[in-house]
Order: C-alpha cells, then structure tokens, then sequence
C-alpha cells in the first residue's frame, strides 16, 4: 500500500510542476497571440468592439483561469497532505 502511495505522491508533484511550467509557457503565448489580434484587427470597420471583446475576454478567461489553477493546486495539495498523514501514522 505504501508503495501505491509513493507512486501517487510523486505523480501529484510532477502534475503540479507541470502546471506550473505550463503558466510560463501559455502567458507570454497569449500575451503575443492577443497582439497579434489587435493589430489585426486596428483597420477593421469596428475595430473598438474588437478591443472590447478583447478586454472582456481577457478579464473572463483570467478569473476563470486563475480560479481553476488555485482549485486544481488546492486539491492537489490536500491529497499530498492526506498521503503524507497516512504514511507517518504508521
């Protein structure tokens, strides 16, 4: 049983420090992605509902984002402390 655990354990830690680098990946990309939009898109007809669109999705997609990544480390850091107590008590 022990050994299950370790294997989760270090499964769960893996996960989150992909996660992690996953962040330092996605931002910078979406920083230049959503440049590159605007840009795109400065000459068209409407080009202000664009930007608004934009900063509206930006805002959105950000707390939702951020939200999701604190409830997904959350959870991984209670299952690494549930582990953690089963392995001491015994």
């Amino acid at each position: 049983m022990e050994g299950n655990l370790v294997d989760v354990s270090n499964d769960i830690i893996r996960m989150k420090r992909m996660h992690f680098n996953w962040l330092k990946f996605s931002i910078p990309f979406m920083i230049l992605w959503l440049s590159w939009f605007v840009v795109e898109n400065l000459d068209a007809y409407d080009a202000k509902y664009v930007l608004i669109g934009v900063i509206f999705g930006c805002i959105i997609g950000g707390i939702l984002g951020i939200s999701f990544f604190r409830r997904d480390r959350r959870m991984m850091s209670e299952i690494l402390d549930q582990i953690k107590d089963l392995t001491n008590n015994d």
